[in-house]
């Protein structure tokens, strides 16, 4: 894979694994930091808006952020549906699993929690994203009934280059497997791997990730000084994913991180203005 969009934003600790992990190109250029990008956990949800919609990613743009983060689910009928959680309850007015139900029931039953907005398909989303020049990390979201294959990640790639976000979207999954279908199928999509347990994930895993991933996320709480220096010596930037405090954002900082992945947009880019 490229580094197309690694370099403009990879996402989230990379630096963690590639510290651990053989394979690492040793040439490469070190990445320059100090943009801070902001990447907007979600849209920009509030008390009154809901997370996953459009007016989330009109305030996600509003707001000034680099990039937004969504999550991308599979319905009842294998169309995309925005959405994290596994089932609907937390996040609309329905309840049950969100594979359960065909889009087109979704769209026309549910409403966001707590703004009433209409719930976005992949395709709303991305029409009204192609008209900005934001970012998108779009996360795979896989459960135990909504499983991805190489059909269903080629039709999320269509989508994507339709749209005219093919050089600024990133893929993220939890799901290591996954990410290696992805970079069997859609090799011009940059991906990233989420790591929550740095060594149970990465010192086990079966392949040098290296060979199927164009980064890592990991945590926040897990990034040192060695495992970033690390991923900027691989000629990749790196954000912290993903935290509200002060006291991480300049941690992650002196480090020499590029920027944050975070709930609160304005917060952090008032933040890096005063420093």
């Amino acid at each position: 894979m490229g580094r197309r969009m690694v370099r403009a934003l990879v996402a989230l600790g990379a630096g963690a694994v590639l510290a651990g992990v053989p394979g690492v190109p040793g040439g490469a250029v070190a990445a320059e930091p100090g943009d801070y990008a902001a990447v907007a956990h979600r849209g920009a949800p509030t008390s009154s808006v809901t997370e996953n919609t459009v007016p989330a990613l009109r305030r996600a743009v509003r707001t000034g952020a680099d990039a937004v983060e969504l999550d991308v689910s599979l319905t009842a009928d294998e169309r995309f549906f925005l959405m994290h959680d596994a089932t609907l309850d937390r996040t609309t007015t329905c309840r049950g699993p969100v594979v359960a139900r065909p889009l087109a029931w979704l769209r026309s039953h549910c409403r966001g929690a707590r703004g009433a907005e209409r719930l976005p398909s992949l395709a709303a989303a991305l029409r009204y994203l192609a008209g900005t020049d934001i970012k998108l990390v779009l996360e795979i979201k896989r459960y135990p009934d909504a499983e991805w294959s190489a059909e269903s990640l080629t039709r999320v790639r269509d989508a994507v280059a339709r749209a005219g976000m093919l050089e600024r979207t990133l893929l993220l999954c939890f799901h290591a497997p996954t990410l290696e279908l992805a970079e069997q199928t859609v090799p011009d999509v940059e991906t990233q791997w989420v790591v929550t347990s740095w060594k149970a994930q990465v010192l086990q895993a079966r392949r040098d990730p290296t060979e199927w991933v164009d980064g890592v996320n990991v945590w926040t709480r897990q990034l040192t000084r060695h495992r970033v220096q690390a991923l900027r010596e691989a000629g990749l930037l790196v954000l912290g994913r993903h935290t509200v405090s002060p006291r991480d954002w300049a941690r992650l900082r002196r480090y020499g991180v590029d920027g944050v992945m975070t709930d609160d947009v304005p917060g952090y880019l008032a933040w890096a203005r005063r420093r």
